[in-house]
């Protein structure tokens, strides 16, 4: 999928079919290499929603990410949500991608952030916690935490992302249910993220 990227060229059809049939039948563990390709994949904005719903319909994210075989196909009955959870969670990394054009603040943001893997790995875990009898967003502190490690992430960005799936509703919460024009309220808000960093990972995945 890197070099397919790099030289922007199509897989074969057979070439599809042969690794879809190998992650079907095979049991798979992630070395360090795997791990760190996964997440220099993760870094770069160019086509990464195509990338990994390639990757997916191949079977093979299930295979880096366990969480994605749950969520395959599990459907969500909401006011805000008309697509599957893994369809949601892909269509979330694609919008978020496309922030590389965007003209507005968000869009600078967004080019400005060095550590886009780590939002784009938060944006592909956020709702894998749902369809449990759990508050899904315990659940997927949980899957947050154990990926990280499985991606070999170092313990702070582990830390970070299990933050972004853990509150991934924290500010929109607040945009929506309390006075934002508080200067107090939002300044508290701010300085419980603890960082300009956080609080821009939380900013571009919540938009």
């Amino acid at each position: 999928m890197q070099l397919a990227t790099l030289h922007d060229k199509p897989i074969e059809h057979e070439t599809w079919l042969g690794i879809r049939e190998s992650m079907l039948d095979r049991a798979f563990e992630i070395d360090e290499s795997t791990a760190l390709q996964f997440m220099a994949l993760l870094s770069n904005s160019r086509k990464l929603g195509d990338v990994l719903q390639v990757l997916h319909e191949m079977r093979a994210l299930e295979k880096i990410i366990p969480g994605f075989a749950h969520a395959r196909g599990l459907l969500q009955f909401n006011e805000y949500h008309k697509y599957t959870v893994d369809e949601h969670t892909l269509q979330a990394v694609r919008i978020c991608t496309d922030f590389e054009q965007d003209q507005t603040v968000v869009g600078r943001t967004y080019r400005q952030l060095r550590e886009k893997h780590l939002l784009h790995l938060a944006l592909l875990l956020h709702d894998l916690g749902k369809g449990f009898e759990e508050e899904h967003c315990e659940v997927g502190r949980r899957i947050a935490e154990a990926t990280g490690y499985r991606l070999m992430l170092n313990p702070e960005e582990v830390e970070e992302v299990k933050f972004l799936v853990h509150n991934h509703l924290m500010m929109s919460h607040l945009a929506f249910h309390r006075n934002i024009a508080d200067e107090a309220l939002v300044a508290e808000f701010a300085a419980n993220l603890g960082s300009v960093k956080m609080l821009s990972l939380l900013y571009l995945l919540t938009c």
